[in-house]
């Protein structure tokens, strides 16, 4: 008796347990940040280029909105908090394809904010404005290695002399980086060097 008992209890426990993504799946979540008005908005996850509706993975927001709701606001207050973050998902979808996050605004205002959420790292952050948008993205981790400048004290046009450069690196891969090469040029000149 005591042996069926445990059986069952390890086989619940094991069916309870969350799966996996198949191989060829990532496992994918959406954080949708919500503004002062988060009863407006709708979103429908969708595979690339199908109609907002077709092939629906996952909805969320004010159903009442739907597809073919932006700009009319006739909406019923429902959905989602004002103000919040919450995470969709996750879902297993097939890694390497492209999938739509459709966004609709029943005031035609804009506001909601999505980032994509990838296996645990962020691979796209998206604004919504206006009615709404249609934002496509790529279902698979970001690679090893992305290191990118995005902005620094110099500008196309200075003054000639020396300068102390000024710049913000922010590592877009997997791999934890603490030492790089920073290479740039002056007026298409030799390339400088200078180890972080």
């Amino acid at each position: 008796m005591k042996y069926i008992l445990l059986t069952i209890l390890f086989t619940i426990a094991i069916v309870g347990v969350k799966g996996q993504c198949n191989i060829g799946e990532v496992e994918v979540e959406i954080i949708v940040h919500t503004d002062d008005y988060g009863y407006e908005a709708f979103w429908e996850l969708i595979p690339n280029g199908n109609n907002c509706g077709t092939g629906t993975i996952a909805q969320g927001g004010n159903l009442t909105v739907g597809c073919s709701g932006a700009g009319l606001q006739a909406q019923e207050p429902s959905g989602y908090g004002d103000n919040m973050q919450i995470t969709e998902g996750p879902w297993c979808l097939t890694e390497g394809a492209l999938y739509d996050l459709v966004y609709v605004d029943a005031w035609g205002d804009g506001g909601f904010a999505f980032d994509i959420v990838v296996n645990g790292y962020i691979v796209q952050s998206f604004d919504g404005v206006g009615l709404g948008a249609t934002f496509t993205f790529t279902a698979e981790e970001p690679p090893a290695y992305d290191l990118e400048v995005f902005g620094s004290n110099i500008y196309s046009y200075v003054s000639t002399g020396s300068f102390d450069l000024d710049a913000h690196v922010f590592n877009g891969g997997t791999t934890t980086i603490t030492s790089y090469d920073l290479n740039y040029t002056v007026n298409g000149g030799g390339v400088n060097t200078h180890n972080v």
